[in-house]
């Protein structure tokens, strides 16, 4: 394949959709229109889906529990890195806890416990989290003992500052269990977003640019969000940067804010916490939400198909040495 077929293949597949409609080939010194496309994760529905009435799932649950009962559980998939904001999370959970002492409520932690990127999380957990119970699965599990663990969890939450998808968030509702998470990057395609009633699609973000002003969208009357969802506004945006990534968004939501949100979600029965998850189930099988593996297999052919008949040839030149 030529250099200029994966030019053209590299600006449609796998990349965050720029605001910009055109760029720049340096090489070319010409402008070269941009197709925007978008090609989202894709998660195997075979391998994750809801559980109901599975004699072996019930099992199961109650060896990993040794046989404790649980009120509440809430689950959280993520690298114990700094901008996951697991100390947050703590904090957000210990608060909601607080409200509920005669409660069994557990913090399932699937992560690192100790990690130099982010923090010493059984040190943060002893000092900080005063409420409510926690545990820790470090080792690795397969697909299908993931998929166990989001359907045994009441709910799943992302609550990192910056997030260029959002994996376990979207694998919890694929198993059908309902989410909470910081309206930052593509976390924001989970919640299932409609403006005036229309699905909001990575062209809509041409114009919008992101969600995360809550200022602005919070409390817009015209904004709605999907029943699987209880997002989180960030209440403190700074822009941070590196040399490899000279700037980005940190946003930090509320933990305080979080922890209520677990509360809306822990006063909910959980019959209609079943119906909201499964209801996100679909939404991500859908067409409009598009994150099954199925529609990103199906994205990837098009847009391949899209740069091989977009593809341009360079023109070619010989080269003389004076």
């Amino acid at each position: 394949m030529s250099s200029k077929v994966v030019e053209i293949a590299s600006k449609h597949l796998g990349q965050t959709v720029s605001a910009y409609s055109d760029l720049y080939d340096k090489s070319l010194l010409v402008k070269v229109p941009r197709v925007l496309n978008r090609e989202a994760y894709g998660i195997d529905e075979n391998k994750f889906f809801p559980i109901a009435n599975d004699l072996e799932f019930e099992t199961f649950k109650e060896q990993f529990f040794e046989e404790k009962e649980y009120d509440f559980v809430a689950f959280w998939n993520n690298r114990n890195i700094r901008r996951k904001m697991p100390g947050d999370l703590v904090l957000s959970f210990s608060n909601f806890a607080k409200r509920h002492p005669d409660k069994k409520c557990l913090l399932l932690l699937h992560t690192q416990q100790v990690d130099e990127n982010g923090t010493d999380l059984p040190e943060v957990i002893k000092n900080n989290g005063e409420y409510g119970d926690y545990k820790f699965t470090s080792q690795k599990f397969s697909t299908e003992g993931l998929n166990l663990f989001y359907n045994l969890a009441d709910i799943c939450l992302n609550v990192a500052s910056n997030e260029g998808f959002g994996l376990g968030t979207c694998e919890s509702l694929m198993s059908g269990t309902p989410i909470i998470v910081n309206v930052t990057g593509g976390l924001q395609d989970q919640c299932g977003f409609r403006l005036k009633d229309k699905h909001i699609t990575y062209q809509d973000y041409k114009d919008i640019h992101s969600l995360h002003d809550w200022r602005k969208w919070e409390h817009n009357e015209d904004l709605t969000w999907g029943e699987w969802v209880k997002p989180v506004w960030p209440k403190s945006r700074s822009l941070q940067g590196s040399p490899p990534t000279p700037y980005i968004f940190d946003d930090r939501c509320d933990w305080i804010e979080a922890g209520q949100r677990i509360r809306e979600w822990y006063d909910m029965s959980k019959e209609d916490r079943d119906e909201c998850g499964f209801k996100g189930h679909e939404f991500v099988c859908s067409d409009e939400g598009m994150m099954s593996a199925r529609h990103m297999c199906q994205l990837f052919t098009d847009h391949m198909n899209t740069a091989l008949d977009k593809f341009e040839p360079k023109e070619r030149y010989e080269v003389y040495k004076v």
